[in-house]
């Protein structure tokens, strides 16, 4: 059980954190954001992660846990529809105020911060307009990958890294992604393209350019037929990825407006 001292900085934490003033043991319900960085938190300053009293039968399942596992992980998939080598779908929705409720400053040294994004990923949001507003979108994309694709649940979320292609798509070895944002939310949704788009991803990220072998003799030659054919399925399933994204961000908007009704 913590002492005196380490309670008042967990309750301080939670009410920064829900930017209200709280106390750990009210048994709060947390988003699985505000999971991840209060998680991160226990990590950082060696304690127990508890809610309430003590570690609720929810809390209990992360302990000792690595922080990419803060999540629902069963698959997503669309029905029985096939489209090219897709294996799984995963949608995710944050709010930018329940992640960040407040500024963030010098994130690189935060260490709740750096158990969840890679120093890369820190660095584009610093670039960004709105930092919390990118980070918001970049940890969307990790919780989406997880729910697409189950075996990611063991990874941390700092190694699930989200770069970024020469147009700012943003990009995930293996997953076809796509992230909006829409005022105070962040919304991700992810493909699994299955194993052997993970061996084959065929896909660019920021160092990839630069860190690829240039000898030819060193490049599998790909036949123009299945390339084409390639193409084909990955324009297919990006084509699926916008109409998923922009059911759910009409449902959404309906919600929140019946909500104001």
């Amino acid at each position: 059980m913590d002492g005196n001292l380490k309670s008042e900085e967990r309750s301080e934490f939670l009410s920064r954190l829900l930017d209200r003033r709280v106390d750990w043991r009210q048994g709060l319900k947390l988003t699985s954001g505000q999971k991840a960085r209060y998680f991160a938190w226990c990590e950082e300053n060696n304690v127990e992660y508890l809610l309430g009293s003590g570690v609720d039968g929810e809390s209990s399942a992360y302990q000792g846990a690595s922080v990419g596992a803060i999540t629902d992980s069963s698959p997503r998939h669309v029905g029985d529809l096939t489209v090219g080598s897709i294996a799984g779908v995963g949608v995710d929705i944050q709010q930018i105020s329940e992640l960040f409720p407040q500024d963030l400053s010098a994130p690189k040294a935060d260490e709740s911060l750096t158990s969840i994004f890679s120093l890369r990923e820190l660095s584009y949001a610093e670039s960004s307009p709105d930092i919390r507003q990118t980070l918001t979108g970049i940890f969307a994309a990790k919780e989406a990958i997880i729910k697409a694709c189950p075996d990611y649940v063991t990874r941390s979320l700092p190694d699930i890294e989200i770069l970024q292609q020469s147009d700012g798509a943003p990009t995930h070895a293996g997953f076809l992604l796509s992230i909006s944002h829409s005022g105070n939310y962040g919304m991700a949704i992810a493909a699994y393209l299955g194993p052997a788009a993970m061996q084959n991803p065929g896909q660019e990220s920021l160092e990839s350019a630069d860190s690829r072998p240039t000898d030819a003799n060193k490049t599998p030659q790909v036949n123009k037929q299945s390339g084409s054919r390639l193409h084909r399925i990955l324009l297919w399933a990006k084509r699926l990825i916008l109409i998923l994204g922009t059911i759910g961000g009409i449902w959404v908007l309906v919600d929140k407006l019946n909500l104001l009704v």
